[in-house]
C-alpha cells in the first residue's frame, strides 16, 4: 500500500514557509518536481515544463517485517485504507500538496521497483557517484 506525495519544489514539499511566501505574492521555490502544476502551489511552475518528463515524486509506504502473517498485513491494510479516507483528513492531504493513493502489496511493490529502476538507470547513465 503506497501514499505518493506530489509535493513540489527542490526539496520536495509544499510547506508552511512557500505558503507564507505565497502569500506576499512570491514563490521561494524554482519549480515543482512533479509532471503537472499543484493545486497547493498553482504559481510555481513545474520542472517538466522545462525538461518535459521530469517526475519525481515523494512516497510512503507502510511495510511490515518479513514472515509477518498475512492475516495481520490485511488488517493493517484495510484499516489503514478507511483512515485515508476520512473527511477530516482529506483538507490537511490537499493543503500540502499529497495525492493519497491506497493501492494494493501487489501495486506498491511494482511501484517501487520501477522507482528504483527508474532512479538507478538515471544514476547509471550520467555515472553520479555517492560523496
Amino acid at each position: 500500500m503506497a501514499r505518493r506525495s506530489r509535493r513540489g519544489g527542490l526539496s520536495g514539499q509544499a510547506d508552511p514557509a512557500d505558503r507564507a511566501v505565497r502569500g506576499r505574492g512570491r514563490s521561494g521555490r524554482a519549480g515543482a518536481s512533479v509532471s503537472k502544476r499543484m493545486a497547493a502551489l498553482p504559481d510555481v511552475p513545474t520542472i517538466a515544463e522545462t525538461l518535459p518528463g521530469f517526475e519525481a515524486l515523494n512516497w510512503f509506504v507502510l511495510a511490515a517485517p518479513a514472515g509477518t502473517p498475512a492475516a495481520v498485513i490485511d488488517r493493517l491494510h484495510a484499516a489503514t485504507l478507511e483512515a485515508m479516507k476520512r473527511a477530516a483528513l482529506r483538507p490537511m492531504f490537499e493543503r500540502d500538496g499529497l495525492d493519497v493513493v491506497g493501492s494494493s502489496r501487489a501495486q506498491a511493490r511494482a511501484f517501487i521497483a520501477h522507482e528504483i529502476g527508474k532512479w538507478t538507470q538515471i544514476i547509471e547513465e550520467k555515472g553520479l557517484q555517492i560523496q
